[in-house]
């Protein structure tokens, strides 16, 4: 869509004999990560452990800044139970400073180690799970935490994992850097699958009856998520990118002040094929605008 710095946030069709196909407008990529810190000589007793906290958001504008390895409080987003996190033990290859496991790869930057065993938690009724790595400077290194795809069958689900991340256990006290912090707290956020459910009629009322030939009106209203434009509040990483067919491209690399917006977005409805197309138009507005009509061609097309 051409128009992308006008946030949508509904959307209507109205056709007559309107036939099985698509209208695209508008869809967006997600991204959160973490990096490692160091810190200090680390004693040989306290036990380790990398506690995390899960939360759900609308859109990128609410994922916020990466923690300092203490819980905030501050925090107040709706906690996910049940999202599953894959926690490995890595060591750096060479000199690889492993800050973001998008840029740096297994194998080139780093290996598994393979003396930590792997675990694999799951995050409680309060969004939150502890991962218990041992005990004194056997425990200590960097770990590489992945989550995993959402198989609680719920709805609606999470749209995509946050970006794995790297934490380094311990980790300095950022308000006393004399002191280390044994167990790393961590609250990734997700941004939960769009469930927009368009509300549905036909000569603006739900239930038809019509006669072949007869002309009639079909319309939908959907109300959209917020978040298809943004500025990026900090340079990130957005993956994975599809493009309007569903294939996966490259990533998309974006700075801080960068425009984020969406380029596609797709409504599909099956009718039957009987049913011809008769006309066609597409509005959309905002809570306090008035309905605008946008451009067949410029801004939407119609698929078989």
């Amino acid at each position: 869509m051409k128009r992308k710095k006008k946030l949508v946030t509904k959307f209507v069709v109205a056709t007559t004999l309107f036939t099985a196909g698509s209208l695209v407008v508008p869809a967006v990529g997600t991204l959160s990560a973490y990096a490692a810190t160091t810190g200090p000589v680390a004693d040989n007793t306290s036990p380790r452990s990398i506690t995390l906290w899960k939360y759900e958001v609308k859109d990128l504008s609410e994922l916020g800044d990466r923690g300092d390895g203490e819980m905030d409080d501050t925090v107040t987003k709706t906690p996910l139970a049940g999202i599953k996190f894959r926690i490995q033990r890595v060591t750096a290859i060479g000199n690889a400073a492993l800050t973001n496991p998008l840029d740096q790869k297994e194998g080139t930057d780093y290996t598994i180690d393979n003396i930590f065993t792997a675990q694999t938690v799951t995050t409680g009724a309060d969004g939150s799970v502890k991962a218990n790595l041992g005990s004194g400077n056997a425990a200590d290194g960097i770990y590489l935490v992945t989550e995993l795809e959402d198989d609680r069958g719920v709805s609606p689900a999470v749209a995509k994992p946050a970006d794995p991340f790297f934490v380094q256990v311990p980790q300095t006290d950022r308000d006393d850097l004399g002191s280390l912090i044994y167990d790393v707290v961590v609250q990734p956020k997700n941004i939960m699958e769009s469930l927009l459910e368009p509300d549905k009629t036909v000569e603006e009322g739900k239930g038809f009856s019509n006669k072949a030939g007869n002309h009639f009106t079909w319309e939908a209203n959907a109300t959209l998520p917020s978040g298809l434009y943004q500025i990026a509040a900090k340079d990130m990483v957005i993956t994975p990118v599809y493009d309007k067919d569903g294939n996966q491209v490259a990533d998309i690399p974006v700075s801080a002040g960068d425009e984020i917006y969406a380029d596609y977005y797709t409504i599909r409805d099956t009718l039957n094929e009987k049913i011809l197309l008769d006309g066609l138009t597409v509005n959309t507005k905002t809570d306090s605008s008035d309905w605008v009509a946008l451009e067949f061609g410029t801004d939407y097309t119609v698929l078989d």
